[in-house]
């Protein structure tokens, strides 16, 4: 396993992100009646509609970080070694990507947390996915082998293991995603990870109050966004939009959400509007991926 997320510190630069925005909606006032209506490009990318929408798009509201958080969580893109061993894959399809906001660490307030990426291949490529988990309070390292079902480019969700402690207050865990490509290279499987940091917080009393109203999963989604919890937020819409994938104000709302991640790899030679978040917001949400029961291990 990478031995930079298993070290305590020294991880790999976390791309910078700087604002982009890339919701384009155009509103039309019809002769006095002021209904609100928007263009809306689904990820079908099928014809465009006019649509008429009941609520604004979410929007996530970060929290401020503790003094004891702050610093870089690693790698929230890996842009890949791109050698002989992967010259069939096309860079058409961007870059594995963590999906979490700029920012320290984000927050859950589960006991089971679900971890949401961006896999750029096809099942066919991978040879092996892995999610390894560190206490941060401890340092254990507990890795788990995912099964890859087939599957085209797009977001996979991972649920906490089933064999793991759950989440308690207080509790922070770095988590990493490796992919290993299909093809062997002269040093071996070549690696591409993306980490992130999650931490439990205690429902507040206001955010109990408002998910008691909550009538829906979107409902749930708004409440943890304007709370700033991450995990929870990106759950509860992706959950709703990926069982109601036409549905067109879920669309615009998980467009809106992934804002916050605020990608920008201008750095890196690639250009704004080639990778970024309104990329990401098309993207199909698959039903993928749990650990494998045979191939789990535990490292101390």
């Amino acid at each position: 396993m990478f031995k930079q997320f298993l070290s305590s510190g020294n991880h790999p630069p976390r791309i910078r992100a700087k604002g982009i925005i890339g919701l384009w909606i155009a509103v039309f006032i019809s002769c006095g009646i002021a209904p609100v209506e928007a263009q809306v490009y689904g990820r079908d990318n099928l014809a465009n509609q006019v649509i008429s929408f009941k609520h604004d798009p979410i929007q996530f509201i970060p929290q401020t970080p503790s003094g004891g958080e702050r610093g870089s969580t690693g790698r929230k893109v890996d842009l890949g070694t791109r050698g002989p061993c992967l010259s069939a894959l096309s860079p058409e399809h961007g870059y594995l990507t963590a999906l979490i906001p700029k920012g320290e660490v984000d927050f859950t307030v589960s006991e089971k947390p679900t971890v949401w990426v961006y896999v750029p291949d096809t099942a066919e490529d991978i040879s092996r996915m892995v999610l390894t988990l560190k206490n941060r309070r401890t340092w254990q390292v507990h890795s788990f082998d995912l099964e890859v079902s087939s599957f085209s480019p797009g977001v996979i969700h991972i649920p906490w293991p089933s064999t793991m402690v759950p989440l308690a207050v207080g509790d922070t865990y770095d988590w990493a995603l490796s992919i290993f490509d299909g093809c062997e290279s002269v040093n071996g499987p070549l690696e591409r990870f993306v980490e992130g940091r999650i931490q439990r917080q205690s429902l507040s009393p206001a955010l109990e109050q408002q998910l008691s109203q909550a009538l829906s999963q979107r409902d749930q989604a708004v409440a943890y966004a304007q709370h700033g919890i991450w995990y929870d937020a990106l759950k509860h819409l992706g959950e709703a939009y990926r069982a109601d994938a036409h549905n067109s104000q879920l669309a615009l709302d998980w467009q809106s959400l992934l804002t916050a991640l605020d990608l920008d790899l201008t750095d890196y030679g690639i250009p704004v509007d080639a990778f970024n978040s309104t990329v990401l917001g098309v993207q199909p949400l698959l039903d993928c991926c749990r650990e494998s029961p045979a191939l789990i291990n535990s490292e101390p």
